[in-house]
């Protein structure tokens, strides 16, 4: 992997700008540490607001343990660290996908328990509140994933 493109985004306050990338896996350290500090959920966060071209899966230590939890998005081998929780999740995700027609973090993060919602009430067999949950949903890339794993 080239180390001049292998670099950490820091966590700050304002936003990150936006990287160009082209993401077609992101790799969430589940190991001790970085799961001690959140990286479950960070995984989770990732999986349901993640582009449906996108793979989001879990890896072992990416040696970062200090900042993390860490995420890799492939192929570039961009690294990110100190995303343990679901806010720094959505940025990551609105970061890297500004350019696809991204939203803010915030209204990601609205979006996706909208969606998370949806699939409780589809599980209970509750389709008219299902679709009304889902017909708030701003994002329609979540609507989109929804969707898919309806059909597949």
């Amino acid at each position: 992997m080239d180390s001049s493109r292998n670099f950490l985004l820091s966590s700050h306050v304002a936003p990150s700008p936006p990287v160009k990338v082209k993401a077609q896996e992101i790799r969430v350290c589940t190991n001790r540490t970085c799961r001690r500090q959140g990286s479950f959920q960070t995984l989770e966060t990732l999986s349901g607001l993640a582009p449906p071209n996108v793979a989001v899966k879990s890896c072992g230590c990416l040696g970062r343990c200090g900042g993390g939890p860490n995420l890799v998005v492939l192929p570039d081998g961009l690294i990110v660290g100190h995303c343990g929780t679901a806010a720094r999740a959505a940025e990551v995700i609105a970061t890297l996908f500004a350019g696809a027609g991204g939203h803010d973090p915030k209204t990601c993060l609205d979006a996706l328990a909208l969606r998370k919602r949806a699939e409780i009430e589809f599980a209970k067999r509750n389709f008219t509140e299902a679709e009304l949950l889902l017909s708030q949903v701003s994002q329609p890339i979540l609507i989109l994933q929804f969707s898919e794993m309806l059909i597949g």
